[in-house]
């Protein structure tokens, strides 16, 4: 799906007047809770989700630049969060939302290595993903 950042930006209002967020709206929240999670980490002496996938990119590649790394992880959600190119102003969203529901992904687990658990909403979340996109889980 292609979609226009200026539209999407807003939200959408439901009928009851709460915001259901759009697929960029979801994966830039997302995005936020899981780079603070990973700093409050790294300020505790931890490591982040983010840290976890430079390691197994070192294994599976030998060890790209983190530049060549972080556009593959992060490239999606930082052209939404930035907005520095003008080649940005639309991109493509994947129908089934998998840039939200990777950056949530990552952000539960930033928690669950934080907090060292999840709440009840989290692991429904997960379970979720389980029942419903379980090709996202394979390797």
């Amino acid at each position: 799906m292609r979609l226009a950042l200026r539209q999407s930006l807003p939200g959408r209002l439901s009928l009851r007047g709460r915001v259901r967020p759009s697929g960029v709206e979801r994966v830039t929240l997302a995005g936020a809770g899981e780079e603070i999670l990973g700093k409050l980490l790294a300020r505790s002496s931890k490591k982040s989700m983010v840290d976890y996938l430079k390691d197994l990119d070192k294994r599976l590649s030998g060890g790209r630049e983190f530049k060549v790394v972080n556009s593959e992880i992060n490239g999606f959600r930082n052209s939404l969060k930035h907005a520095n190119d003008k080649s940005e102003d639309e991109i493509d969203v994947a129908e089934g939302q998998e840039h939200a529901i990777a950056m949530l992904s990552r952000s539960l687990t930033n928690f669950a290595l934080l907090e060292g658990k999840l709440s009840k909403n989290m692991e429904q979340f997960l379970q979720w993903i389980y029942s419903n996109r379980p090709e996202l889980l394979k390797p």
